[in-house]
């Protein structure tokens, strides 16, 4: 049962790496729709966000205006954080003494 939840997590998680992947790399516009968003201080249930060659350019609970040709991700059940790609990371310490765990 640990392994399949494990498979499952994993191909989720493979999949949003290509995906955002794919986006940064694009040229033009991408609609990620029907996402949960945290941008850091509020959380809007369901938001769609607009990305302009590569940058955020808009966070809408409905974005009326879509350029022409965007590419369109549909988000449902994800939550995503835009542009706090590095607020998640784990500090170690420092290679001192002081920054080391004492047993």
């Amino acid at each position: 049962m640990r392994t399949n939840k494990l498979t499952h997590y994993t191909t989720r998680l493979l999949a949003t790496i290509a995906t955002v992947w794919a986006i940064h790399q694009a040229e033009g516009a991408t609609v990620i729709r029907n996402a949960r968003v945290f941008d850091g201080d509020a959380l809007i249930e369901t938001a769609s966000v607009l990305i302009h060659d590569g940058r955020i350019a808009a966070i809408a609970a409905d974005l009326a205006t879509v350029p022409t040709g965007a590419t369109e991700v549909d988000a449902t059940g994800m939550t995503l954080l835009p542009g706090l790609i590095d607020c998640h990371t784990f500090k170690t310490g420092d290679e001192s003494p002081r920054g080391r765990r004492r047993t």
